[in-house]
């Protein structure tokens, strides 16, 4: 036991006297993050605010996620868009944080027009970054690294973090042009469950759509499911969940809670 101690004694003060050779960069509870460095964060419940990146420029793309009150007074998610945001830094511990509040629904889409985050160190000093949207390609589960390497393309920005098979593939990527404008498509004779998830969920109202969130969570594993009793959206929603393959519930349930 007195063998342990001493161990633990020793790498507690290698570790508080080593000096920094990367970059510490911690999220506030509100911004999540969806890529580092070219590595998508996924959607993981008990994923990790705290990050470490090497020293030199670094990229990252990012979002607010939070419960915001909507213009009826009641409480909803808010996800808001996907924003990409560079800077240049070594050996310091960096935190990103909002620099505006969000607390209602016109704050959101405000966020949404002027992202006002700030980077700051361990004394509360600002570093300097660069942000701007990402925009979303054409389809409906949306491919963050995708979209990332077009973006990087489009503008000409080199780096070695964004997987090269992503480069190569977004020649094909379409970018949005009006971001403010949520366009649904639904293509004759190509009736996909995901594709009539998506049409539906832009018929429901926030509370049908939560309820089938809730329910399509649920019934993730299961073989065969009933349809929700409810408004037409509800159930054609359901019926469409109902109707597409175990393995693709899987990447249809990711997207429905990145929305």
């Amino acid at each position: 036991m007195k063998v342990m101690k001493t161990l633990l004694a020793i790498g507690v003060m290698t570790t508080s006297f080593a000096p920094h050779a990367e970059v510490g960069l911690n999220f506030h509870r509100d911004l999540s993050p969806i890529i580092v460095d070219g590595e998508e964060m996924g959607y993981s419940l008990f994923s990790s605010s705290a990050q470490t990146l090497d020293n030199g420029t670094n990229q990252i793309v990012f979002r607010m996620a939070k419960l915001i009150e909507n213009n009826g007074g009641e409480r909803e998610k808010f996800n808001s868009h996907a924003f990409v945001l560079s800077f240049n830094a070594e050996d310091i511990d960096l935190r990103l944080e909002p620099d505006m509040r969000v607390l209602r629904e016109s704050e959101g889409i405000e966020f949404n027009k002027n992202p006002k985050v700030k980077l700051v160190d361990e004394g509360g000093n600002n570093v300097d970054f660069t942000i701007d949207r990402l925009p979303a390609g054409d389809g409906l589960m949306r491919d963050y690294s995708k979209d990332l390497a077009h973006y990087n393309k489009t503008h000409g920005i080199n780096t070695g973090n964004i997987a090269e098979s992503s480069v190569a593939q977004v020649d094909a990527a379409v970018v949005a042009t009006s971001p403010a404008v949520k366009v649904v498509t639904v293509k004759t004779g190509e009736l996909e469950p995901a594709s009539m998830i998506e049409y539906w969920m832009d018929k429901a109202t926030p509370a049908e759509n939560e309820q089938f969130v809730s329910w399509a969570f649920e019934n993730r594993s299961m073989d065969k499911v009933s349809p929700i009793e409810g408004s037409q959206a509800l159930n054609m929603l359901s019926y469409w969940y109902a109707e597409a393959k175990v393995e693709d519930r899987k990447q249809i349930l990711a997207w429905l809670i990145s929305q």
